[in-house]
């Protein structure tokens, strides 16, 4: 580009992608980290629960939460295909780590409709009915006792594989936050730091 005088002008590329997510995605996903903290600790206190209606209330509970996750999960997923422009990982981040946070979060997703599916499919071939909300759902399926035992071992390692996921990525977004310091953190930080003018 040149001024009228014939003195060419520096061409200034503009950075396209944002530094921030948008404002739903970073609202869906803290939200579906306190609903997954929420769920172990109902799933924990029902292994420590030694009254009855306690731990059915927060079977109930885990239950419910269980479905809003996923729910939320189908949410983000056809929000993040459509939504704009998400930001990019810093250019000296090694391609290994790029690969890596790829599939922490592919395998986050999967987890986040698998478990929940596994556990209503639990739920659904005990036989009985439930309660899910507010709501009383009736028996929908003849009770099997072999698929409840096998449902609940697939539930309970995919439980424990999600803890591992979601320990991975807290402490990726730890060390992205006080180590490396290179504004990744920053992508989805539930509040915005402003820059210096």
């Amino acid at each position: 580009m040149t001024t009228a005088e014939g003195v060419r002008t520096p061409v200034i590329f503009r950075d396209t992608a944002p530094r921030r997510y948008d404002t739903a995605t970073i609202a869906i996903h803290w939200a579906t980290a306190l609903l997954v903290v929420a769920l172990f600790a109902s799933g924990w206190g029902m292994s420590l629960a030694t009254d009855g209606d306690a731990a059915r209330r927060l079977l109930t509970l885990h239950r419910s939460i269980g479905v809003a996750v996923w729910a939320l999960t189908c949410v983000r997923m056809g929000w993040r295909l459509t939504s704009p422009p998400t930001p990019e990982l810093p250019a000296r981040l090694p391609p290994l780590a790029r690969f890596a946070a790829r599939m922490n979060e592919a395998a986050l997703y999967a987890l986040l409709l698998w478990q929940p599916a596994t556990g209503a499919l639990q739920t659904l071939y005990r036989g009985r009915p439930f309660d899910l909300f507010l709501w009383h759902v009736p028996a929908l399926a003849p009770r099997d006792k072999a698929l409840v035992h096998r449902f609940h071992e697939i539930h309970e390692w995919g439980a424990w594989l999600l803890a591992g996921m979601v320990a991975m990525h807290a402490a990726a977004a730890l060390v992205h936050a006080l180590v490396l310091r290179d504004g990744v953190f920053q992508h989805m930080a539930p509040v915005s730091r402003r820059r210096p003018r």
